[in-house]
Order: structure tokens, then sequence, then C-alpha cells
């Protein structure tokens, strides 16, 4: 099982939303040791706290870092100092962004906004992914959670970041799951959240018109998911362990 022994858990993005809310549903659980990694060093205080708050038992390291421009030396540096005495490794890629989100795919044609995005949600996954586990390799039970979407299997007008993004990020785990059977890997798509990345969304100007009706339809019936909601869903899911490693596994399923 995913939560036995002593547990080390990685999650990035933990400032907010739906990573705050799997970092307090996971450092539940036989007082694990939790580390958070995110630029906003104040929403990484306020998760820590939140944290505590429901286990005080758990030890909590934060790691300000901005993954879109963090070297590989950036993030050796940040885990080689943990320690090796660890029974389970669960890594949870959360860390990401929408992007340049209303431009249409032939209008995409500026290199540095496609390589920052690019950086941020694909380059620094699989460092990060190389990295923790060369660090971490003779830990018996490793886990690895991609947080994917309904976008990396279904087409959105003007999400063409966003959805390849998403796309390429489940291949990358379907084939790490292939080639590396001692680790267990889950894409799990949460559903429709209501977080800042949706405000944000809705608050910008050139979101396509079909885009805003659909999430201002949700807001309006009250059917987006509340992150902690689908934290609870994912703990849900890993402590079932119904899946085969690498599937992707979305909220409704």
């Amino acid at each position: 099982m995913w939560k036995q022994g002593k547990a080390l858990i990685l999650v990035t993005g933990a400032s907010r939303g739906l990573g705050q809310a799997i970092s307090v549903e996971m450092c539940q659980f036989n007082n694990p040791t939790l580390v958070l990694i995110s630029r906003d060093l104040d929403g990484l205080q306020k998760t820590s706290e939140m944290c505590l708050n429901v286990n005080n038992k758990c030890s909590v390291i934060l790691k300000q870092l901005d993954l879109n421009s963090a070297s590989k030396e950036d993030l050796r540096s940040n885990v080689q100092d943990l320690g090796q005495d660890f029974d389970t490794l669960v890594v949870v890629h959360n860390a990401g962004s929408l992007g340049n989100q209303g431009t249409k795919v032939l209008e995409f044609d500026q290199a540095s906004v496609m390589q920052d995005y690019f950086n941020l949600n694909i380059v620094s996954v699989m460092i990060l992914n190389s990295v923790v586990f060369k660090q971490f390799k003779d830990v018996k039970s490793k886990y690895v959670i991609n947080i994917s979407s309904l976008a990396a299997l279904q087409p959105f007008e003007t999400w063409g970041f966003y959805c390849s993004g998403k796309a390429a990020r489940d291949s990358l785990f379907k084939v790490m799951a292939v080639e590396e059977p001692d680790i267990k890997v889950l894409n799990y798509a949460p559903g429709p959240l209501d977080t800042q990345m949706i405000k944000d969304l809705l608050d910008d100007p050139g979101t396509h018109v079909n885009i805003r009706q659909a999430f201002e339809g949700m807001k309006k019936t009250d059917s987006m998911l509340k992150p902690e909601t689908s934290a609870k869903k994912l703990i849900r899911i890993l402590e079932e362990d119904k899946y085969q490693s690498g599937d992707h596994v979305d909220f409704f399923d």
C-alpha cells in the first residue's frame, strides 16, 4: 500500500488549489515527510500550517522554486538533503499552467512563449523525475502521480498549449510505466476545479467565447468541484489500488 512505512511525499504547485488540498490529505497518513514545492513562499507557508493543523506529527519542508527556470542542479540540491531512510516515495506533479489560451494553433509564432510554457509543463517534470528517482532509487515502494486533465484526451478550441502539454505529460508517464515496472504511475484528471486558474481564465478578455460560456455555466450551476473533493477522490483511488500503472483515471470514472 502506498501509505505504509516511513513515507517521503513531494508535491509541486503546493501553494494553493489542488496541490494544497493533496498536501493536506496526504499529510494524514503515518506522519510522512512532506516536501512542498512552489515559487510562492507565502502560499507554501499557508499549506504547511494547514497540514500541521491536521497532523502536527508530520514533517513539512518548504522548497521555494520556480520550476520554469530551475536547473538540474537547483532541483538536485533541493532533494539531496532529505535523507534516505524511507520505505515509500510519492511524487505528485501538480504544478502547471494554462498557457497562452485564447490563441489558435496557427497563431503560435513566438518561440520564447512556447519555450517558457513547455519548460514549466514538460521539461521541468522530466528533470525532476530524473533527479528524484535517481536520488531515491533504493526506496522499496515508489509512486508518481501526474495531474492530468480531460484536455489530455479531448481538444478544446484555443487551448493548443494546454491540450498538447497535458497530452504530452500523459504520454510521457505511460512510457515511464512501461520502462519502470517498480514505479506505480497514475495520470489523474481531477475534474473541473473551482480554483484561481478558472477565475483568471474568466477575467481574461482573450478567453474564447465557447470556453467562457462553458465555465460560466458550470459556475452558475455550482457543478465545479472543490479541490478538497478531488483530492479525497485521488486518495481513494490510491487506497483501492485498482488502476494499472500508466492509466489515465478521471474523477468521474
